[in-house]
């Protein structure tokens, strides 16, 4: 009689964990991890392009990642105001986090939301023998940090599960920027990408 009480008693909680466990094995959460490279323009004051590598996890829809971002190619500066332009030149470089969420709006067609935030190392340079670069920079700073937050939407086309090229569309706010003669709004405002993305992916919980 006691053991059936026993039993009696133990039914409802070896029921109730074969129905978590089937939950837990039915739905749809996967998990891995994710690389991507993205080719971007982060400030309006010149034409330099700038590449991202970013690596990290997804779960399901979200992801979350670490980047390094550097600038490359003809960095050639468009600021009006410094007068030896032609012999200036700008670099750009930082670590940062990514955040994104992903919703599929087709089978091969997803977009994305993201944020990113970035500590970048902002540095003009300048060619040597220059007098007039010299007497320009003599009294400012060449070189600074500052913080650059992104916020915006990549439109993904996916091949396939573990392939995507993403075109992105953001918004740069530059914060902290005290370089001679340059404000933060003058680092911040719009820019367009391009990502390629590869996905691994773990079996579903």
């Amino acid at each position: 009689m006691k053991k059936l009480a026993c039993i009696a008693l133990l039914l409802p909680t070896f029921m109730f964990a074969q129905e978590a466990k089937k939950d837990v094995n039915s739905h749809e959460v996967t998990k891995g991890f994710y690389g991507s490279i993205t080719v971007n323009q982060i400030s309006q004051l010149d034409e330099t392009v700038n590449g991202k590598i970013t690596a990290g996890m997804h779960f399901s829809n979200f992801h979350i990642g670490a980047h390094y971002i550097t600038s490359f190619g003809d960095n050639a500066t468009k600021i009006d105001r410094i007068s030896a332009n032609k012999d200036t030149e700008i670099k750009y470089s930082g670590f940062g986090l990514d955040l994104m969420y992903e919703v599929d709006v087709h089978e091969k067609m997803s977009v994305a939301p993201f944020l990113n935030t970035s500590l970048m190392k902002y540095e003009i340079t300048k060619f040597p023998h220059d007098p007039l670069a010299d007497i320009l920079f003599s009294a400012g700073s060449l070189e600074d940090n500052y913080l650059n937050t992104q916020i915006g939407t990549k439109l993904f086309f996916t091949p396939n599960r573990n392939f995507k090229i993403g075109l992105d569309i953001g918004y740069n706010i530059a914060n902290g920027v005290s370089l001679y003669n340059t404000e933060n709004e003058d680092l911040s405002g719009m820019s367009l990408g391009l990502t390629i993305q590869f996905n691994h992916f773990y079996p579903k919980w």
